[in-house]
């Protein structure tokens, strides 16, 4: 039977304490600017959410009113139209019921500035099970890393994005602590980080590969190491399996259908028109291979991103019908246009996750002073100190990052980690190339995708300098 393991020194009460005391500094930007920062989509996900729990009210029977008859044995309709179209009739765009739910509780609870608190106090619980008693020797050093973390890295800024980015960097933690720390987990603390992790991994329709792709990554590892064990197995597959399995209850219970994936945007098919594959075969398909695309558009097919998204005669200014239809083939349509230009796909998805792996900063994080009645953001002026803020740390975290990942280099280079954080460095780096491949290469690459995940770097970083330092004998 396990117990718990003191190596690990910050999973206890105090940790936790110190846990909220730092995600409350961390999320400085939040208090200095007075600003919420946000992006296009931070409001879809508050109304999103207001729509979820109007529905699930509604599903509950009414214990207190009197039964009356259906004439016809019809039930009456509980709202899902809430889920499926907006106010004009146009389709809505699908977005996480875990993540929409979660943040407008929070909000409705406590206000819009209590989920960056959220936010960084979970991604640091990952932080904490990754630091043990060597580390602890060396305090000044973990203080000094933090401030410079938070002062110079992109995890303050994603701790404060009212978005659910920064969840992409903790599924990674999430897969390096299960290689380089399971063991000394204790059998509550692995429950709690697996059901964690499964809960973060239902936030966005790409975390479900991510985390596909470290589960089989750190399995294969342990295969290797002959250390499989069931416990291991159902720690790394439980949070696969969990998001498409609640998306499809969830869809079932409040659209009538289910799907893994419900109200999804077809970004891949807007990245493969955008890279040329999917509008050169549709070019030469229709109108005779009968897709809804060649209906819906004509002649007048876009050829990029935005055009196709979000443009007014996009397809998120369709009627929830002919999203469906759009959505339904998308996959035909993408396969066929593999099939047709193999190489140019191809090239394309390495190129976008090449360029993506590299690039990060604030540039796609926006300054809100407020937001209206539908949770939409009130954008700040340009000149106001925000905005001015985000421009001038675009520049300031690329050049931090990198120079503050130099110590995990070197100690790397010298030989100076152990097997344990080699294995933690490694699955953290893999993660960092996976989620550039995923969001990069299938979407479109931008800084958020990255910057959402590199802060790992310098966090290991600091991490394994402590440790080594805590390691070394007195002289």
């Amino acid at each position: 039977m396990r117990s718990v393991n003191t190596s690990m020194p910050l999973l206890s009460g105090r940790g936790l304490l110190l846990c909220v005391l730092l995600s409350i500094v961390l999320c400085w930007p939040t208090w200095i600017f007075s600003s919420h920062f946000v992006f296009a989509d931070t409001g879809s996900y508050f109304r999103g959410g207001g729509a979820i729990w109007k529905t699930l009210i509604a599903l509950l029977p009414d214990l207190w009113a009197p039964e009356t008859a259906q004439t016809d044995g019809a039930v009456p309709a509980r709202g899902a139209a809430n889920l499926t179209t907006d106010a004009s009739g146009a389709s809505t765009v699908g977005r996480s019921f875990t993540y929409s739910a979660i943040v407008y509780a929070v909000y409705f609870v406590l206000g819009y500035s209590a989920l960056p608190v959220l936010q960084a106090f979970i991604a640091l619980i990952f932080v904490s099970a990754l630091v043990d008693n060597e580390m602890v020797k060396k305090p000044l050093i973990l203080f000094g890393g933090f401030v410079l973390i938070a002062g110079l890295s992109t995890l303050p800024w994603y701790s404060a994005y009212l978005m659910p980015d920064l969840f992409a960097g903790t599924i990674i933690l999430y897969a390096a602590l299960l290689i380089g720390r399971y063991d000394d987990l204790s059998r509550r603390q692995c429950v709690i980080f697996t059901t964690l992790a499964a809960i973060l991994v239902t936030f966005h329709y790409g975390y479900p590969p991510l985390m596909a792709g470290l589960a089989a990554l750190i399995l294969i590892w342990r295969v290797f190491q002959r250390r499989l064990s069931i416990g291991f197995v159902a720690a790394a597959i439980i949070p696969l399996f969990f998001a498409p399995l609640l998306n499809m209850a969830a869809s079932s219970a409040v659209l009538g259908e289910a799907s893994a994936t419900p109200q999804r945007l077809p970004i891949l098919l807007a990245r493969s028109l955008e890279d040329g594959p999917a509008y050169w075969y549709l070019q030469d398909a229709c109108p005779g291979a009968g897709h809804a695309l060649c209906e819906i558009f004509g002649d007048e097919l876009p050829d990029n991103v935005g055009e196709f998204l979000w443009d007014k005669t996009g397809v998120t200014g369709m009627s929830a019908i002919k999203m469906n239809r759009i959505r339904d083939e998308e996959l035909e349509v993408l396969v066929k246009a593999f099939a047709a230009y193999p190489w140019s796909q191809t090239q394309s998805l390495l190129g976008n996750a090449a360029k993506q792996a590299i690039m990060i900063g604030t540039g796609n994080i926006a300054a809100a002073s407020s937001f209206d009645t539908r949770h939409n953001p009130v954008r700040s002026p340009a000149d106001e100190v925000a905005p001015q803020a985000l421009r001038a740390f675009d520049t300031i975290v690329v050049w931090a990052t990198w120079i503050m990942s130099v110590p995990l280099i070197l100690l790397m280079a010298m030989g100076l980690l152990s097997r344990q954080q080699i294995a933690i460095a490694a699955v953290a780096v893999a993660g960092i190339l996976l989620n550039a491949t995923i969001f990069g290469g299938l979407s479109a690459p931008v800084e958020r995708y990255q910057s959402r995940v590199i802060w790992l770097l310098p966090v290991l970083s600091m991490l394994f300098v402590a440790s080594w330092l805590g390691k070394r004998r007195p002289t």
